[in-house]
């Protein structure tokens, strides 16, 4: 990801940001009239993913941790986990990372966890 790229999803994908000002939120109140995180590009990455579309707000995307495999890899540690309840909408969970730049190839693992959900019985 370059600065660019990243100012669009931050602003954009992050904080849902319009792309029509001014907003009717007071400036010092409004997460859209900050300063992005600031991203030194010539020694550290953005790495985003998701998991596509699903039917509801209970899936998150949670990065766990990051490391260099022994075989010269950069490794993203990825847990995709399903709540038991969530809102019945089409959503997209996303994740960012920031990284060093190292040059190496980066494998992303993803492992699927499920909340134990406790199963209701009718009356």
């Amino acid at each position: 990801t370059d600065r660019e790229q990243w100012l669009n999803f931050y602003y954009a994908r992050l904080l849902g940001c319009p792309t029509v000002y001014p907003t009717a939120i007071p400036p010092e109140t409004d997460p859209c009239a900050l300063p992005e995180p600031l991203i030194d590009f010539e020694t550290q990455q953005v790495v985003v993913g998701g998991l596509g579309a699903k039917p509801s707000t209970a899936y998150s995307l949670l990065i766990s941790g990051v490391s260099i495999s022994e075989d010269g890899q950069e490794v993203i540690q990825v847990i995709d986990y399903e709540r038991c309840l969530g809102l019945t909408v089409i959503d997209y969970p996303m994740a960012a990372v920031v990284v060093s730049n190292t040059g190496l190839p980066i494998r992303v693992n993803v492992v699927e966890a499920k909340e134990k959900c406790e199963e209701s019985t009718p009356n």
